[in-house]
């Protein structure tokens, strides 16, 4: 089941939803840390994400996947890797067009392998 940003950044929304959860057939929450737009929703170590003014930190990660496991509930992270309005307006010369960012440009490699890394810390 995905964890939005809205229910993830609302402690009570997120307590209904593991409510929900318990007792179905659901075992796995998917939480978004970052969007379509760019937003990363937690407070990164990544510096590129401040940078760019991609931060907006609105939820702890480690704090819900700490009460997901106590439910023995499998965790995922959403990383929207090459579709990024704060990046793009940053780095145009990296754009592939749009607000998407080219994937055959390894230099475009870094800023999401760097949040995924974190994300596995």
């Amino acid at each position: 089941m995905r964890v939005s940003a809205e229910v993830a950044a609302d402690p009570e929304r997120f307590d209904q939803l593991l409510d929900l959860v318990e007792g179905s057939t659901v075992n796995t929450l998917v939480f978004d840390t970052k969007t379509e737009s760019g937003d990363v929703l937690y407070g990164t170590d990544v510096a590129f994400a401040t940078e760019i003014g991609a931060v907006n930190d609105i939820y702890d990660p480690g704090e819900l996947l700490t009460e997901a496991e106590r439910r023995d509930l499998y965790t995922i992270t959403r990383i929207v890797a090459f579709e990024d309005d704060h990046w793009a307006r940053a780095r145009p010369e990296n754009r592939l067009g749009g607000t998407w960012m080219s994937i055959a440009d390894e230099a475009n490699w870094d800023y999401p392998l760097g949040l995924a890394v974190e994300a596995c810390g």
